[in-house]
């Protein structure tokens, strides 16, 4: 499976259409188009923080990772195939990272599915699959 890995390059300020990069403390997007079955990764820089997206066709998953994407501390079911937040090719996405709290998060459909506070070891995800419950604070900083 071929990986699309996001790079700061590629970031874009979510509050502006324009493509400047962010300023390091500033929460910077990632965004991605969905083209299908596939995995889509995004690190932060010198943190040793990552995160991979990966639809397998049958479901949605966010990996937390290291900044490499060789280890996974972490899996949040996003979806199974046919659900109401699935996603599906050509719709957009955006992995969002906030680099002064060391936070992640993916976003679709108009909301953050999940995120993940690398500082403070939680995750969450909108189905709040195993020990991932939904928690608002930890978006807060993405917006």
């Amino acid at each position: 499976m071929q990986m699309a890995v996001l790079s700061a390059e590629e970031t874009l300020d979510p509050r502006s259409a324009s493509n400047v990069i962010s300023a390091p403390r500033r929460p910077v997007t990632h965004p991605l188009q969905f083209a299908g079955p596939g995995a889509y990764a995004s690190a932060l820089p010198g943190s040793g923080c990552g995160v991979v997206f990966e639809d397998d066709g049958q479901a949605g998953y966010l990996y937390v990772t290291n900044e490499t994407h060789t280890y996974v501390f972490d899996t949040l079911l996003l979806y199974d195939r046919g659900s109401h937040n699935q996603l599906f090719p050509g719709e957009h996405a955006a992995i969002v990272w906030n680099q002064k709290q060391k936070r992640a998060g993916l976003f679709y459909h108009h909301a953050f599915q999940a995120a993940v506070d690398f500082a403070n070891r939680r995750a969450i995800c909108r189905t709040g699959a195993g020990a991932h419950a939904w928690d608002d604070e930890l978006i807060e900083g993405l917006e």
